[in-house]
């Protein structure tokens, strides 16, 4: 089994080098002039370093510097503008302010910007170390930050406070927040939105695209929403868990009473979660995957035990439930293949009555342990709604009160099968 897994590793490894995902596309250089071909598309949350560029799919890419850029557009999905803008980027996060100042301290800059809304209102993303921050334009606007500051109280805020009967700020503790944004959004893009509406908005990405996205339908103007396709999935799956799976037993650190049970094939019964996050082009997901599992093996053991007998059976009994849970990246060849590899945490509940069994020598007898933990890695193929991963799991000792004279290791493959059903 290990060199089967060995295998499948370096057929991923080979078939990742011939991987691409270029799509069709533009960029529009200093002096205006646009180029069109294909852009490989890396989803940036970031604004980018560079861009791989292809005049068509069969040339070599080459890479474009972003500071040669003023524009580029991957198409229909996902849009970067160059813009010279006034721009503050103190963090809201608590423990990590930045900023003491409840007006803006802005620095002029040269950033390209992620287009997520682009009409008669235009949105705009800017990502960095953590930070993240808005930036919007109409067509009497020139664009502009959306400002949100987060500030601790000062003696002038305690005293504000008091005078209206609150009583829960401190100075120099309390996180106060200055979300001029709402100010900016009701002076310069309302469409029959009352002020109520817009003191409720938060400074977030879905909150903001759905606020300008309905302004420009209620304005009936044309606009271009940029998504790049990326929402959360969910996919739900039954699995057929096939194990390789082993057992060393040492007793009293005597071949005696110790006994190699050797592999067994069996088969577990379980289901797959899986949630598909919506930032770089889909390739991460969040998996867990309960299931039941049986080991059950049993040996003849020779030796003097008593005057009369010289021969007694061990049993090894293993019966659990495993909820492997961990994270999952994509490697996408067409739209229906993929490659995928999985870095998994294993909790295993011990279900029944499990444990070790002397057929003669019962004071022997040990149990297992209720919960045990361990570590698990995958590699798999998806095929349309079929999926099929190889699984390594880490060994475990699974006797209770173990030690070097008494324990038992387990040692298990699995090669799982998968259906989409939902």
């Amino acid at each position: 089994m290990k060199h089967l897994f060995i295998t499948i590793l370096l057929c991923v490894c080979g078939l990742l080098s011939a991987q691409t995902n270029f799509e069709k596309g533009y960029y529009i250089n200093l002096n205006g002039i646009k180029t069109e071909g294909y852009i490989k598309n890396t989803d940036w949350k970031n604004s980018p370093n560079s861009i791989d560029f292809k005049s068509n799919l069969e040339e070599n890419s080459i890479e474009i510097n972003a500071s040669q850029i003023s524009e580029f557009e991957i198409e229909n999905k996902l849009k970067f503008k160059r813009f010279n803008v006034d721009i503050e980027k103190s963090s809201v996060k608590s423990g990590q302010l930045t900023n003491n100042s409840k007006t803006p301290h802005f620095k002029s800059e040269d950033v390209l910007l992620k287009v997520i809304i682009e009409g008669k209102a235009s949105l705009y993303y800017f990502y960095e170390n953590g930070i993240e921050k808005f930036f919007y334009s109409t067509d009497k606007i020139n664009i502009e930050q959306l400002v949100f500051l987060a500030y601790l109280a000062d003696e002038e805020d305690y005293n504000a406070n008091k005078k209206e009967g609150l009583d829960n700020i401190i100075p120099n503790s309390t996180i106060l927040y200055n979300r001029i944004y709402r100010k900016q959004l009701n002076l310069n893009v309302n469409c029959n939105n009352s002020r109520d509406d817009i003191s409720k908005l938060e400074y977030s990405k879905s909150t903001l695209s759905n606020f300008f996205e309905k302004y420009n339908e209620c304005e009936n103007a044309s606009f271009k929403k940029f998504e790049n396709g990326n929402k959360p999935i969910f996919k739900l799956k039954a699995s057929l868990i096939n194990n390789f799976h082993s057992a060393n037993l040492t007793k009293y650190g005597s071949a005696d009473y110790s006994a190699n049970f050797g592999s067994l094939y069996g088969i577990g019964f379980g289901f797959e979660a899986e949630l598909i996050l919506p930032f770089n082009n889909n390739k991460w997901s969040i998996i867990i995957e309960p299931s039941y599992n049986s080991y059950k093996k049993s040996k003849k053991l020779y030796a003097k035990f008593s005057p009369s007998l010289d021969e007694q059976e061990v049993e090894l009994k293993y019966n659990y439930i495993q909820i492997p849970i961990g994270l999952r990246h994509y490697f996408y060849l067409n739209n229906n293949f993929s490659i995928f590899i999985n870095g998994l945490y294993n909790v295993k509940i011990n279900n029944g009555t499990n444990g070790v069994k002397y057929s003669f020598s019962t004071s022997a007898n040990m149990d297992v342990f209720s919960n045990l933990n361990n570590l698990a890695f995958g590699i798999g193929f998806n095929y349309k709604k079929y999926s099929i991963e190889s699984r390594l799991f880490s060994n475990t000792q699974i006797l209770e009160k173990a030690n070097q004279e008494n324990k038992a290791d387990y040692k298990n493959f699995s090669l799982n099968l998968r259906y989409q059903f939902l």
